[in-house]
């Protein structure tokens, strides 16, 4: 009897890492890719807004909305709508022969032996409860047969202030203009920025200010974010990873290009990833919730199905 081959493992933390890697070996940050044009010439909206799940309408979040927008730019999909193959089966429809899925990824809650180790809490089953990275398959709505679906109702309009000036009130940040830095000040607490008018366009001088709020929100009177011991002494690269796709996420949400603020950091952020195969996910999870922080300071709220979602690659 032939043996069958065993198939080694990846963990998820791999598969997201060295996607991301890739990119960042090649010179290109994947949340500042000009979403406009993929390799093809095949145009990709820049206003489709967050990838979503055509199925249960809701916005796919933290890693997977990089993950997803990779691949729609990678292989020339017109929108960001996505859904497994059951749920287009449900639907009435079928996957095209021969389509790829990509994966995405979600937290799930399991129970492990205990060990007897210094600190364990037991749950009532008198298990420890711990947290794993899962994943499942997702295909393209244009990958998709039978199904009819207006694609315009699946980009979801953003709430929050459409003026930079009153979105910077809502949050009620303390922005001081002048000078030719951007910067968040911890010690001060404040946003220092240079005026609209040193920027080449009012775009550069949101992104660039997306940025600095994105370091405003880790203060310990808002998320208090501290990467610490974790990444040592890559904890400050592990910070600007976050203050960027924090400013990529908002340049989604206002249907606008990303800018790439620190070009110069790409070689921290290999390194990074390639000491940390967590390194980005984490960084992803933060930003996502600089996001949340910033829909619910600003007025926007978080829905029901948000807050369904939240475990869901968070």
């Amino acid at each position: 009897m032939t043996k069958t081959a065993k198939t080694e493992f990846v963990s998820p933390y791999k598969i997201i890492t060295d996607r991301i890697l890739a990119e960042l070996e090649a010179g290109v940050a994947p949340w500042a890719k000009p979403w406009k044009v993929d390799a093809k010439g095949n145009k990709v909206s820049v206003n489709s807004g967050f990838p979503m799940n055509f199925s249960t309408k809701k916005q796919y979040r933290g890693i997977n909305v990089w993950l997803l927008l990779s691949a729609a730019a990678e292989h020339g999909f017109t929108c960001n709508a996505w859904a497994t193959f059951k749920q287009v089966s449900e639907m009435g429809g079928t996957v095209k022969k021969g389509s790829k899925s990509e994966r995405v990824f979600f937290m799930n809650k399991i129970e492990k032996e205990p060990k007897g180790e210094a600190g364990e809490k037991l749950n009532d089953n008198g298990k420890v409860e711990v947290w794993v990275l899962k994943g499942y398959s997702v295909f393209n709505l244009d990958q998709c047969e039978g199904i009819e679906i207006e694609r315009g109702a699946l980009n979801v309009a953003s709430t929050l202030p459409q003026d930079a000036a009153e979105l910077v009130d809502a949050l009620q940040v303390d922005l001081r203009s002048g000078g030719d830095q951007a910067f968040f000040s911890p010690k001060g607490d404040f946003v220092g920025m240079p005026k609209v008018e040193q920027f080449e366009t009012v775009d550069h001088y949101r992104a660039t200010l997306w940025h600095e709020i994105g370091h405003w929100t880790g203060a310990e009177s808002r998320l208090n974010r501290e990467f610490g011991k974790r990444f040592g002494d890559k904890a400050y690269a592990a910070e600007e990873l976050v203050a960027e796709l924090s400013a990529a996420f908002l340049s989604m949400e206002y249907g606008v290009e990303a800018q790439l603020r620190h070009a110069d950091y790409i070689g921290s952020w290999i390194k990074l990833l390639t000491d940390h195969e967590q390194a980005f996910y984490k960084a992803a999870a933060e930003a996502q919730k600089v996001l949340d922080f910033i829909r619910e300071k600003a007025g926007q709220g978080e829905s029901a199905e948000a807050e369904d979602m939240r475990r869901e690659a968070a």
